[in-house]
């Protein structure tokens, strides 16, 4: 990549508020043991979910923040902790848990990298060896936001194309924000640490 663009294309994406958060298809019993960060994460994700995805990358800053808060205080309190919710706290429990939902056997990443946490997940889906990417940001900290798209390597009608050159820049304002100015095609390129992603006219 280095010194490089490659040419990619957003397929599909959705971006997840309080009010068209949709959990209808997950079963009751499920629903209830979801965190805040699962269902915005899911809600995202079910948008633009398709088959024929190889890989799954998943990003959050805090993960589970919420889970784990409730170990701590069940440990200070109870000097114990519940090894399930326990599993359940770990950064990668959402994207395992898409995947036992979907049925899926394909590789996944689950990546954290502080203020940079959305575009370097955006970067790894991106670079990926695989063909069609589904990609997936959450956060449930300070609030609940998120966002999910479909990264492929061939066009479609409705997809956005765009370019990516390797390089280092400085993030311009919030992560999230950024991306969702550049998605609505608001802006025309989106800077991150680890290159430039610009959209390219068809």
């Amino acid at each position: 990549m280095k010194n490089s663009s490659k040419n990619f294309y957003i397929k599909k994406f959705f971006i997840p508020t309080a009010e068209n958060m949709d959990l209808s298809d997950i079963p009751m019993l499920v629903r209830r043991k979801m965190s805040s960060l699962d269902k915005i994460a899911y809600s995202a994700v079910k948008e633009v979910y398709e088959d024929g995805v190889q890989e799954v990358v998943f990003s959050s800053q805090y993960g589970e923040l919420d889970r784990l808060k409730s170990i701590i205080e069940s440990y200070l309190a109870c000097n114990e902790a519940s090894p399930a919710k326990f599993s359940a706290s770990v950064h990668n429990y959402f994207v395992g848990f898409l995947c036992q939902l979907k049925g899926l056997t394909i590789s996944y990443n689950s990546l954290s990298a502080g203020e940079n946490t959305l575009s370097i997940g955006l970067v790894k889906s991106i670079i990926s060896k695989k063909s069609k990417v589904l990609y997936c940001f959450a956060e449930s900290v300070p609030e609940m936001n998120g966002c999910a798209c479909v990264i492929c390597d061939k066009e479609d009608a409705d997809s956005i194309k765009c370019s990516f050159t390797q390089g280092s820049f400085d993030v311009e304002g919030n992560e999230l924000e950024m991306f969702k100015k550049f998605l609505q095609n608001e802006v025309s390129s989106l800077k991150t640490p680890c290159g430039l992603i610009e959209r390219v006219k068809k």
